[in-house]
């Protein structure tokens, strides 16, 4: 299965090295991609990387920075739930729904903060009942 994981607003972290308080979601966001590639899914990041990661991106991920013909080629989308200021992460948000106009097929969403969900992108998944 060819797996597209998205981080939804701001750049994903891929590294051990990350700043701030990006270590715990890095562990998670790490095991779960290491889990499916593990089970034999291909995995491409479609997100802007964080400074560590840029300079030492893991080498069992593709990585891609455009939105169609990925999106049309993926059988699973993976959207991981960033900050939500709408403002700051407006490039981001643009982004994502310009993802989810291109894809059709199953969405996962994955998140663990539910402040996160308020201004969701959701809304823009057209087959979504939420």
């Amino acid at each position: 299965m060819n797996i597209l994981y998205h981080r939804i607003s701001g750049a994903i972290g891929l590294t051990a090295q990350e700043s701030g308080t990006r270590g715990a979601w890095v562990e998670k966001r790490l095991a779960t991609l290491r889990w499916l590639i593990s089970r034999g899914h291909d995995v491409t990041i479609l997100s802007r990387l964080t400074k560590a990661t840029r300079a030492a991106p893991p080498a069992e991920f593709r990585y891609s920075t455009s939105a169609g013909a990925d999106a049309q080629s993926a059988d699973l989308l993976v959207l991981e739930f960033g900050p939500s200021n709408g403002s700051w992460y407006a490039e981001d948000y643009a982004f994502t729904r310009a993802v989810l106009e291109e894809y059709v097929g199953p969405v996962i969403y994955l998140c663990d903060d539910p402040d996160l969900l308020k201004p969701s992108v959701c809304r823009y998944v057209p087959q979504s009942d939420w």
